[in-house]
């Protein structure tokens, strides 16, 4: 699902971490980046949000367009 708005930290290149984003209405806050990876076409991270749930971030680069998916919510 697309997220609604992400603010991630851009250093020497975009994104470097995510920091917060808006989905399905909610603000969300990253605690923690558990994981990072590239694929072909995305930028990806698996972060922890001060609330407890966790998901997988993808940033697509060729349509600069973030795509969110819930791995749990505690």
């Amino acid at each position: 699902m697309n997220a609604d708005t992400v603010h991630a930290y851009a250093g020497f290149r975009y994104p470097e971490k995510p920091r917060s984003f808006e989905w399905e209405g909610k603000r969300y806050r990253v605690e923690r980046v558990l994981a990072e990876w590239r694929t072909p076409q995305a930028h990806c991270f698996r972060v922890r949000c001060t609330d407890g749930a966790l998901f997988e971030m993808c940033y697509h680069t060729e349509e600069e367009t973030w795509f969110l998916r819930e791995v749990s919510n505690t």
